[in-house]
């Protein structure tokens, strides 16, 4: 229960933490991309350069002050679940495959990400594995859905060097998904705070059962 405990309180902290490197875009990229198609590379471009941006200063803030509040083990370990939250942005591109009816393709790739992950954790509970080889699984797996994602973009639409970016581009996006940003903070608060309390109040054995 403790180590699992450790695991759901990294977790629930990456969590709370997503929605500002998300910024409330995804299904409004896709609105975008289906109501002005001929625009679709400067929408993916903007998009992308802001949840990248987005990403990379969360996560340098993030890993600055959580040295602060974490043993330098465990926090080694948030701070490679932070970075590899940076390839969340890549997502994006799902977002212009829902626009375009191609979900099949995506599920696809979720679906074998999925098996080779789980088979990955279940090999690693038969071998008895350390603590960290499981954060680790579960970083690499958002690093591979977010190439996953560019990789399936590329195949369908023959490349990424089509993106573009726009500043206004950027202003109206961050306009357009102001109210998704802040509902996207308080649904994932709603969600996850109780389990940061617990790790804070009772600890992490607490946080295990609770999970």
């Amino acid at each position: 229960p403790e180590l699992f405990g450790k695991l759901s309180l990294l977790m629930a902290v990456i969590a709370i933490v997503s929605p500002f490197m998300t910024l409330g875009l995804n299904s409004l990229i896709t609105r975008e991309i289906v109501h002005r198609p001929s625009e679709s590379e400067l929408i993916l471009g903007s998009a992308l350069v802001m949840r990248a941006a987005a990403g990379v200063t969360i996560a340098a803030f993030v890993s600055f002050i959580s040295r602060y509040y974490l043993a330098y083990d465990d926090w080694k370990l948030f701070v490679f679940l932070v970075i590899a939250s940076i390839f969340n942005a890549a997502t994006v591109f799902d977002f212009w495959i829902q626009a375009h009816v191609a979900n099949r393709l995506a599920v696809k790739l979720r679906l074998f990400i999925l098996f080779i992950f789980s088979a990955s954790r279940l090999i690693a509970i038969h071998m008895d594995c350390d603590f960290s080889v499981f954060v680790y699984l579960l970083g690499m797996e958002t690093v591979f859905h977010g190439v996953g994602f560019l990789g399936l973009y590329q195949l369908l639409n023959k490349g990424c060097n089509k993106l573009r970016f726009a500043f206004d581009e950027c202003l109206k996006l961050a306009r357009d998904g102001r109210w998704l940003f802040l509902s996207g903070i308080a649904a994932v608060l709603y969600l996850k705070i109780d389990q940061v309390m617990l790790g804070i109040m009772l600890g992490e054995h607490a946080v295990g059962v609770y999970s």
